[in-house]
């Protein structure tokens, strides 16, 4: 049976690998976007969303311009 360390520190890699996945898709959508497509600079975003999933979320909710 796992201990409550062992379940803690579980939880820390599956919450920091979530950040690393989600980041990595953000900043291949931040890449992949012209700056027209963004509210905001590049480099804002990245670092932004580098800090927290949080700030991916709002780079996913408000940071991208919708095409017309």
């Amino acid at each position: 049976m796992a201990t409550p360390t062992s379940q803690k520190r579980a939880l820390v890699v599956l919450a920091a690998l979530a950040h690393v996945l989600v980041t990595v898709s953000v900043w291949r959508d931040i890449d992949n976007r012209p700056l027209t497509g963004l509210r905001g600079s590049k480099a804002l975003w990245r670092g932004l969303t580098a800090l927290n999933m949080g700030n991916s979320l709002v780079y996913l909710a408000v940071g991208r311009r919708r095409a017309h």
